[in-house]
C-alpha cells in the first residue's frame, strides 16, 4: 500500500460554497476530525474559497511554544486586525489551528469577537474533538465533522434509524430507564447491521484524488463509521433547536447540558474507534452515554 495525504474535505467545501451563494454564512465554524492533515487542508481551502483566492485579510494562529498552546495576545492581535477595514474590500478570515489548545484567556478573547462578529469577518476554527473546545466557543460556532473521503451512500434504512435514535434521543431527555436501555440496544443492533451492509472494501478510488493507492479495510470501516456518527450530530444539533424553541428557563438548561452529553459521547466513539476498538464497545459507548452519569447532575 503505497502512502497517501488525505486532502481538504470537498464535502464540505461544497456545502461553504451553497452558503455562501445563498449569503447565509456563519460567522464561526469548527471543523472536526481526526486527520491534521485533512484539518488544516480544509482551513486553507476554505479560507482561499471564501476570500476568493486574495490572502491579504487572511488571520491565522497555530499553536506556540514548549506548551504548544494559543496565547492571549496572538487571539487579541487577530480580533484587533478584524476589526479593522479589508485591505481587499471584501471579507477578513481568521484561521484557528487547534482551537482545543487555546489557553482560557485566549479564548475569552475570542468569543467576545464570536458573539458581536464585525461586519464580513469570518472564523475558522479546527480541533480534533469537540469535547477538548470550550462548551462556549461551540455554541458559537457551526460545528462540521471533517472526514478525507466522500460520504457513504446513504439509504432508507440509515434515514430510519436516525428518525429511532431521535426518538430515543427525546425519551432519555425525559427519564432514563430500564426501557431506554433496551431501546438502545436495539439501536445497536441496527447500528451494525447497516455498516456491515455498506461497502467498505477499501479501495482507493472512493478517495478521488486525496487517495494514492487502497485503503484498508479496518480504516474504511472506521471513515464510514465516523461519518454515520456526523449524521448523528446533525440530527442533536436540530434536537437542541428544537429545545431551544420549546423551553425556557432552567428546564431548557438541563435539557440543553444532557444533550451535550449526548454530543460527547458521539465525539467519544469516534476517538474509541480511532484507537481501534471494536465497533460494538464504540457504539454502546454512544448509545449508553448514562454511563457517564447523564442525568445524575442538573448543573
Amino acid at each position: 500500500m503505497q502512502d497517501w495525504k488525505p486532502g481538504p474535505d470537498g464535502r464540505f467545501l461544497g456545502r461553504l460554497s451553497a452558503a455562501m451563494d445563498a449569503d447565509r454564512l456563519p460567522n464561526g465554524i469548527l471543523i472536526i476530525g481526526d486527520s491534521p492533515q485533512c484539518l488544516g487542508a480544509t482551513l486553507d481551502a476554505a479560507a482561499n474559497l471564501l476570500l476568493s483566492g486574495e490572502l491579504f485579510d487572511f488571520f491565522p494562529i497555530s499553536p506556540s511554544g514548549k506548551a504548544q498552546q494559543i496565547s492571549a495576545e496572538s487571539v487579541r492581535e487577530v480580533v484587533d486586525r478584524m476589526h479593522l477595514s479589508s485591505r481587499s474590500g471584501g471579507r477578513k478570515v481568521a484561521a484557528i489551528y487547534g482551537a482545543d489548545r487555546l489557553h482560557v484567556a485566549a479564548a475569552n478573547a475570542l468569543l467576545k469577537t464570536l458573539e458581536e462578529p464585525p461586519p464580513h469577518t469570518f472564523f475558522l476554527l479546527s480541533a480534533r474533538r469537540v469535547g477538548d473546545v470550550l462548551p462556549t466557543i461551540c455554541s458559537r460556532c457551526h460545528v462540521y465533522h471533517c472526514c478525507h473521503v466522500p460520504p457513504f451512500e446513504r439509504n432508507g434504512e440509515w434515514d430510519l434509524w436516525l428518525d429511532s435514535y431521535c426518538i430515543y434521543v427525546r425519551k432519555c431527555l425525559c427519564e432514563f430507564g430500564a426501557r431506554q436501555v433496551l431501546d438502545a440496544y436495539a439501536l445497536l443492533a441496527g447500528f451494525l447491521r447497516i455498516i456491515d451492509s455498506v461497502a467498505v472494501d477499501g479501495q482507493g478510488d472512493a478517495c478521488g484524488d486525496a487517495c494514492e493507492g487502497p485503503l484498508p479495510e479496518m480504516t474504511a470501516r472506521r471513515i464510514v463509521f465516523e461519518l454515520m456518527l456526523a449524521d448523528c450530530s446533525l440530527r442533536l444539533a436540530k434536537i437542541a433547536k428544537s429545545v431551544f424553541a420549546e423551553e425556557d428557563g432552567d428546564c431548557r438548561r438541563r435539557l440543553i447540558v444532557k444533550l451535550a452529553r449526548f454530543v460527547e459521547a458521539v465525539d467519544d466513539a469516534i476517538w474509541l474507534m480511532g484507537k481501534n476498538y471494536g465497533e460494538i464497545a464504540a457504539v454502546e459507548s454512544f448509545l449508553l452515554p448514562q454511563g457517564r452519569s447523564l442525568f445524575a447532575a442538573e448543573d
